[in-house]
């Protein structure tokens, strides 16, 4: 396991602080307003541990942090305000709610930027009517996911008017109701990790704000992303691990074009085999007529030789 050595500076002293736990910090933005700006920062951290915020080198703040599941949680952070234009730089160091044990720092830089009227919803419109009241409530707005990278779980956040809980809907089916968050604030900030499992590929999400009185905002924005796992068994894989995976209920039919390609090869290559063997006997058959002419025309030639012999013989008895 890898550990990391940190060296703090608290009170005048440096201390050594060991940790095997770090800060992961999955979405970044600079929200931009009249004059002003905030850095809104999310990611994860492990359970048991807080989450202090540093900005351009020097500390601002603490992260809101709420446990997801037993084996990791969330934190949130939303700066001050803050004026400058400069490319900002956020630091995010975990600490251990009991040893005080600080992790290792995660580091990223601001590289987008959203404007304030985003996140902000406008005011409720009232229309006040003979005995009835009728409400409309602005919809949600998401930030993230993005298309990249591809992930296995996607990390689904956003805004909300305050007050009013959030339906999640990823692939025009509703995935999950997020509670509304009590508070004194205009809007409320909202994340989600889908729990069922998604197909490899590409996938849509959208939010649906609903006030307590059951009155529904308009769809949010709409977001695509993409998800890496399971990973898909290829038809033209042979090794002995995706052999195993085939599920049985499914039959197997890629082996059959395979089997024809060889088929066809082997017949192929057959055909070929004959077409050179009957060639071969061609040439063997044209060399032995050739053999066979050359021999009748040296033994005629030689038959004229010795039919001349014997005349000149004759003549000189």
């Amino acid at each position: 396991m890898l550990l990391v050595f940190l060296l703090i500076f608290v009170s005048g002293k440096f201390v050594l602080a060991i940790v095997n736990t770090a800060p992961s910090i999955l979405f970044l933005t600079q929200v931009e307003g009249e004059g002003s700006s905030q850095i809104l920062v999310n990611g994860l951290i492990a359970p048991g541990y807080d989450v202090k915020i540093y900005l351009n080198g020097k500390y601002d703040g603490m992260a809101n942090v709420s446990q997801i599941t037993t084996d990791f949680a969330k934190f949130s952070y939303l700066s001050a305000p803050i004026n400058s234009s400069q490319k900002h730089e956020v630091m995010a160091i975990g600490q251990n709610e009991v040893s005080l044990e600080l992790t290792a720092p995660a580091i990223a830089s601001v590289n987008s930027v959203i404007e304030e009227s985003g996140l902000t919803p406008a005011k409720k419109i009232t229309t006040v009517k003979t005995k009835t009241v009728a409400t409309t409530i602005s919809a949600p707005t998401l930030v993230s996911p993005t298309m990249s990278p591809c992930v296995s779980i996607p990390y689904i956040s956003g805004s909300t008017p305050g007050g009013t809980s959030v339906n999640i809907f990823i692939d025009n089916n509703l995935s999950a109701t997020i509670p509304s968050t009590k508070g004194s604030s205009s809007t409320s900030l909202f994340s989600y990790f889908p729990t069922n499992i998604l197909k490899r590929g590409v996938h849509s999400v959208y939010a649906i704000a609903q006030n307590s009185d059951g009155v529904k905002s308009y769809k949010s924005n709409a977001l695509n992303f993409c998800i890496n796992v399971p990973q898909i068994l290829t038809a033209t894989s042979t090794s002995a691990t995706q052999i195993d995976n085939i599920p049985t209920s499914s039959p197997v039919v890629a082996a059959q074009p395979t089997s024809t390609a060889v088929f066809q090869k082997t017949i192929t290559n057959s055909t070929g085999f004959k077409n050179k063997n009957i060639i071969n006997i061609i040439v063997f058959l044209l060399f032995v007529i050739g053999l066979l002419v050359w021999m009748i025309f040296v033994n005629r030639e030689l038959a004229q030789e010795n039919s001349d012999n014997s005349q000149d013989t004759d003549i000189k008895k």
